[in-house]
């Protein structure tokens, strides 16, 4: 029962932590909402990173934040991805990591961002 509770109580932080970022991105992306946003994505990533061994949960929002991080703070003509997005293209960003908490399909948070942005940054695949 504790292994549960404690896994529940993992997986409602890496959720909030998630959700925090998601709202993040909504931001218009001054320097200011890029580093918060950064340190957000970092935040979650490093928390997810401790449970992994433990949450298979936690293991896979490990994965996907370090992939969502990989892709927002990627260099385009020296700025980061996320700050050429514009805010339609940032809140359906946010709208899929919201989305993925809820319905719990985490798993999906990579494909569905590249499929949402791949046909302007050629450069995914």
């Amino acid at each position: 029962m504790t292994d549960t509770v404690e896994e529940k109580q993992v997986t409602d932080q890496l959720n909030a932590m998630l959700n925090e970022s998601s709202q993040l991105i909504m931001y218009e992306m001054d320097m200011e909402s890029v580093i918060r946003l950064e340190q957000s994505l970092k935040l979650t990533m490093s928390s997810a990173h401790a449970y992994r061994h433990e949450s298979d949960y936690a293991a896979e929002v490990w994965y996907q934040s370090s992939i969502l991080n990989e892709l927002l703070f990627m260099q385009i003509d020296e700025e980061h991805l996320i700050s050429t997005l514009d805010g339609e293209t940032r809140q359906e960003i946010s709208l899929i990591l919201m989305d993925a908490v809820e319905e719990g399909t985490i798993s999906n948070i990579e494909d569905n961002i590249v499929n949402l942005i791949e046909d302007d940054y050629l450069i995914l695949d």
